[in-house]
């Protein structure tokens, strides 16, 4: 589990559901570093972007078949939030620090025995002040996120036919993607050297995704867009890729919650440029193993977005 970026992003998105981005013509990628990585010489933000960026975009949401007669205690609209441990090396001295982050999803579930669809949308990250810096996830990177689609045998019984006590685990491993097509799901993720220094600028990491990435959430920049706050300086802009490969595993504790680990196989990311120097370095980042978690309590059916972070998921 290896990762670059300087800055841990929630992993989410794409299973079934497929990843749509703004339609710009992305065939012949200008050369490194200016053109692609949107900041000038001299360090001022370039705010036009990619020529040609379709501004107007929207949630991409999945067309599923029809799943039949869902008839399961656990169909219905769930919030589901996923905190995934991590650490980042701010100085590279060895010395780590919690750089965790904190999704909220409204979920839908529909149920047949132990067969579970489950549509997805996030409706919040979170991440807490670290060494003095604030990670904001703009509203647009948000909204533009695609909806994930899961569908598969989720339920193994503890005892035939009931729910409570059953084990729950996505039947296969997630693959969430971040400024990435789904064509980059499965591809070799090359290591990166010390991208940003001139002098010594090692391989093009990650020059062989090029083809693959693209601009979510349609602010006419590749890759995803981070506000950063470090004290009172003014915000500026990250502009990365993240790909992440995990699994859920836990316990149906009742008809209203779920809870249990999350288990990150895979953990790859890049940053692409930023508006600010000082942003542009990759020091370590981790995943902590074993500490991963998650939570699903159930919500009225006729609940949105606005509702998830309220719920009682530490009752």
């Amino acid at each position: 589990m290896r990762s670059s970026a300087a800055f841990r992003l929630l992993a989410v998105v794409v299973a079934v559901g497929g990843l749509r981005a703004c339609a710009f013509d992305q065939t012949h990628v200008p050369a490194l570093p200016d053109d692609v990585l949107h900041f000038t010489p001299g360090g001022e933000p370039d705010t036009v972007g990619p020529a040609g960026c379709d501004a107007t975009c929207g949630r991409a949401e999945p067309t599923p078949d029809d799943f039949g007669t869902a008839d399961g205690p656990l169909t219905g609209t769930w919030a589901r939030r996923v905190v995934q441990r991590t650490e980042r090396d701010t100085r590279e001295d060895g010395n780590y620090k919690d750089s965790s982050w904190t999704t909220y999803e409204r979920v839908t579930v529909l149920q047949q025995g132990t067969k579970l669809r489950e549509t997805t949308e996030v409706c919040a990250i979170t991440m807490p002040l670290i060494d003095g810096a604030q990670s904001g996830f703009p509203a647009r990177l948000i909204e533009n996120l695609p909806v994930l689609l899961e569908e598969g045998e989720f339920l193994a019984w503890k005892t035939e036919g009931d729910v409570v006590g059953a084990t729950y685990e996505n039947p296969t491993p997630l693959v969430r993607l971040f400024g990435l097509s789904p064509a980059a799901a499965n591809k070799e993720w090359e290591p990166c050297g010390s991208y940003f220094d001139d002098a010594n600028p090692g391989p093009e990491c990650p020059l062989a995704l090029w083809p693959e990435i693209v601009d979510t959430d349609c602010d006419c920049h590749l890759g995803i867009t981070l506000d950063m706050t470090v004290g009172a300086a003014a915000t500026e802009q990250v502009y990365m890729v993240q790909r992440d490969v995990m699994t859920r595993t836990g316990t149906v504790e009742s008809a209203d919650r779920i809870a249990g680990t999350l288990t990150t196989y895979d953990n790859n990311a890049a940053n692409l440029g930023s508006t600010q120097a000082m942003l542009k370095a990759n020091p370590p980042s981790r995943v902590v193993e074993g500490a991963s978690t998650f939570v699903m309590v159930r919500l009225g059916d006729d609940a949105g977005c606005g509702d998830v972070q309220g719920a009682g998921f530490d009752q």
